[in-house]
């Protein structure tokens, strides 16, 4: 059984044998274990240290040597030349694993999943990629293509397409940190979307989407492999766009009154819609007046109506409750349900730093300066207390060790994020808290107005340490003014 826990994987580190720097498992690096196999352990003549020895030599004096001819001879010496030079050797020079035996100037890449050792060239452009001088365009409009009826099991596996999608995936692998598994899903889905493609063709959102997602093949990968050809075009409807269509329900109810007596916004009065809104109280009144307005005010500008009804009246002032300090049990469990190094880097940028969920998701490892202990959130920059860049510094340890060949500049990563360059979802930043009275929204409120608490409600001070507007500023000047004088009454 493993000593190490399931899905672990050891830092650079090292090598005991040669001292070469480089990402291996275990002790030594591939070529001290084969080396120690083969040969003796005893006290080199040349470094003293106990290890298996080759002619009374280790194999760092046989690397260090193996240098030194290389350089004077200029090519790649025969052993007899480099054990001739052993008794030579006075100083080692470290060196990162692999680098002795490369040959020409092509960068070595090693393998993933492979043997101990194993080394993978890149594989060559393929002869044939497209022409990007020119493109035939379509003589008519494009037949979709059903690609769920396509059998996995017979694609074209000749294709120059896939060829040389193939390539190009290769080279976003190397350039984003994708594992083995997202490299076979990646090439599965590029197989199944490019049998049959001709030049003229388009792949489109709508028509790949669902037969990736239940062959579960990485489609978000598969995408941007696609993007870098230049053959997708995105027609999913934004998710704004899904938003927006559901707003006009909060209108409804006055829209089909009015229909009973006219044929045409153009008809409805300014009586009309006081008369509507004497029927409705408190929130639901402020709502309704404000989807009216943003309704005919829309109409107005395209020239469906010639005067706004709904002009001149007011909204009035929403009376907002006093805001109300976290108790210490509720931050304490929230504190508790903190157990990995990122949740706790998010409750603490959000519970000292009043950093908002998509703040922090945004966060890039630009904003960061440990130097100087700085912190920029949302362009404003913040001084790093101790605990923060605690916490901070074990975040970017762990993601050193988790994701060592991430290409994503975002502070926070995750699974998903770690093999791409979008940020985290404001989902996955908030589902630690979820559940809590504590939760991120509540954490930062407190902050806020914590700090308006001790430093006095003066909205020009939360405004200048937390980039509020004014209303905001206010809102949390008045809750302070009115906790504190509700404590003053307390104690006379």
């Amino acid at each position: 059984m493993s000593r190490y826990p399931k899905g672990y994987r050891k830092p650079t580190d090292s090598c005991d044998g040669c001292l070469a720097w480089g990402d291996f498992s275990g002790r030594l690096c591939p070529a001290c274990y084969m080396f120690g196999r083969s040969h003796e352990t005893a006290a080199c003549a040349g470094c003293r240290r106990i290890q298996p020895l080759k002619w009374d030599y280790c194999r760092l004096c046989w690397c260090q040597t193996r240098l030194h001819a290389k350089a004077t001879v200029g090519r790649q010496p025969a052993e007899a030349d480099v054990r001739d030079r052993l008794s030579a050797v006075r100083h080692h020079q470290l060196f990162f694993m692999g680098l002795h035996y490369r040959r020409g100037s092509a960068p070595v890449v090693a393998r993933r999943g492979g043997g101990r050792g194993a080394v993978r060239k890149p594989p060559p452009a393929p002869a044939w990629r497209p022409s990007a001088d020119w493109r035939q365009l379509p003589l008519f409009r494009q037949v979709p293509r059903d690609y769920g009826r396509l059998d996995p099991a017979a694609v074209d596996l000749a294709s120059p397409w896939l060829a040389w999608a193939k390539y190009l995936a290769y080279r976003l692998a190397e350039a984003r940190g994708w594992g083995r598994g997202i490299r076979f899903a990646v090439n599965r889905g590029l197989a199944l979307v490019l049998t049959g493609y001709v030049e003229v063709d388009v792949i489109r959102h709508t028509e790949i989407f669902t037969p990736l997602r239940a062959l579960d093949l990485r489609f978000g990968h598969v995408v941007t492999v696609l993007e870098e050809m230049e053959i997708f075009e995105d027609d999913s409807e934004p998710s704004f766009e899904g938003w927006l269509s559901q707003r006009p329900d909060r209108v409804r109810p006055a829209l089909l009154e009015w229909s009973n007596r006219y044929d045409h916004l153009r008809e409805v009065t300014r009586d009309d819609v006081l008369t509507y809104l004497k029927t409705l109280h408190g929130r639901q009144r402020h709502d309704q007046l404000v989807a009216l307005r943003s309704l005919f005010t829309c109409a107005k500008r395209n020239g469906l109506i010639f005067r706004n009804p709904t002009s001149r009246i007011k909204v009035g002032q929403y009376e907002y409750t006093v805001l109300q300090p976290l108790a210490f049990d509720q931050v304490d469990r929230s504190v508790a349900a903190a157990t990995t190094p990122a949740t706790r880097l998010i409750l603490a940028l959000a519970a000292v730093h009043a950093a908002r969920v998509a703040q922090i998701a945004t966060l890039m490892l630009d904003d960061v300066d440990l130097g100087n202990r700085r912190l920029t959130i949302n362009g404003r920059v913040r001084p790093l207390n101790d605990l923060t860049l605690k916490l901070l510094l074990d975040w970017l340890e762990h993601r050193r060790n988790r994701w060592p060949n991430t290409a994503n500049l975002h502070l926070l990563i995750n699974n998903q994020t770690a093999t791409k360059t979008s940020r985290a979802s404001n989902h996955w930043i908030s589902t630690a808290m979820r559940g809590q009275d504590a939760t991120l929204e509540r954490l930062r409120v407190d902050r806020q107005l914590e700090e308006a608490l001790t430093h006095g409600p003066d909205p020009l001070h939360l405004a200048e340490v937390f980039g509020l507007d004014e209303k905001t500023a206010m809102r949390y000047a008045d809750s302070a003014r009115a906790l504190l004088e509700q404590s003053a009454e307390q104690q006379l």
